[in-house]
């Protein structure tokens, strides 16, 4: 006998067939061969470490229900992976992160990578890096 789905659930599986449908068109090709982790912030919260090394290719191919069912991964970490799979769908990454100032090409000169006089870099994430 299979568990009933929440509507939390619900929404969550149809947040991610949205995803999936998307980043599997021919647009988002060169993004399923990185790894989850490229979208990734430092301060994210509630990551789902188990699909952090696995590409984005690799996750849309495994059912949503195999995803749910992977030991450790619970509601809030299916809802961390959809948040990062909306991220990798981003049309054109900034070139800055999020909430951050502009910064004329060079990062260190925004002041909300300064912390203690120093630029702090887990404010950035693979992608920003790639981008700079």
């Amino acid at each position: 006998m299979t568990k009933p789905i929440t509507a939390e659930e619900y929404k969550l599986l149809s947040s991610f067939e949205e995803i999936r449908k998307t980043l599997l068109t021919e647009n988002y090709k060169d993004r399923l061969e990185k790894p989850l982790a490229y979208w990734a912030l430092p301060n994210d919260r509630r990551l789902p470490l188990a699909f952090l090394g696995r590409t984005i290719g690799d996750l849309l191919a495994t059912p949503f229900h195999e995803l749910t069912a992977t030991p450790g991964i619970g509601q809030k970490k299916i809802n961390s992976l959809v948040t990062l799979l909306h991220r990798a769908a981003d049309e054109e990454a900034p070139s800055i992160p999020f909430g951050l100032g502009q910064t004329n090409g060079n990062p260190a000169a925004s002041p909300e990578l300064i912390v203690d006089g120093k630029f702090d870099a887990s404010r950035v994430s693979e992608l920003h890096w790639a981008k700079w």
